[in-house]
């Protein structure tokens, strides 16, 4: 091999791992216009999003390793999909992509009325408003529904633990197993 071959080798193999690079850092670059339509969030959209929601002090949210049980947190950051109609005649007609949006969850717990709210929070990748979805009547999500966070989960666990405290001896005896044995195998 020539030495102009070499240096066109080691040319093409730096070109390549430059762009290896930039895609790493940003998806979407390898995605055609017409795919990113329905693709995930970023990790970028995803902060983006996260940090909006955190400036709003009138949500008042609390990071979600808070230790506390009267916190708002998010439970939720994903793709807000767009309506089937405006994702076909942006396929269809080349007409402009549809505005890209994040759906959001939150648990206000930390107010009187507790409850989960769904928001949209676009336009991506630098999110500038937020709105509330209305809830649609399958899909309410009631307050009682809600996953436990690990604070109500370790507040069961040593409410459990206290109150089978005097079986303790009697589970042992007649199961063979005691709490910590259970919790362990959880």
């Amino acid at each position: 091999m020539g030495l102009a071959q070499r240096s066109l080798a080691l040319g093409c193999t730096a070109i390549m791992s430059v762009l290896q690079m930039t895609m790493a850092g940003n998806p979407n670059w390898m995605l055609n216009g017409k795919a990113q339509v329905l693709a995930d969030l970023s990790a970028q959209e995803i902060q983006a999003v996260h940090s909006i929601l955190m400036s709003r002090t009138e949500l008042d949210l609390q990071p979600s390793d808070t230790r506390a049980l009267d916190k708002n947190s998010v439970l939720l950051i994903e793709t807000l999909l767009p309506k089937k109609k405006d994702v076909q005649e942006f396929l269809n007609k080349e007409t402009n992509p549809p505005v890209r949006e994040a759906h959001v969850i939150i648990f206000f717990s930390a107010q009187e009325h507790r409850n989960v709210t769904e928001f949209a929070v676009g336009p991506l990748p630098q999110p500038i408003y937020m709105r509330e979805l209305s809830p649609r009547p399958a899909k309410h999500r009631s307050w009682a529904s809600r996953p436990m966070c690990k604070a109500e989960q370790s507040l069961l666990y040593h409410k459990v633990k206290e109150a089978i405290t005097p079986l303790q001896e009697l589970f042992l005896h007649t199961t063979g197993f005691s709490l910590e044995d259970a919790m362990a195998s959880v």
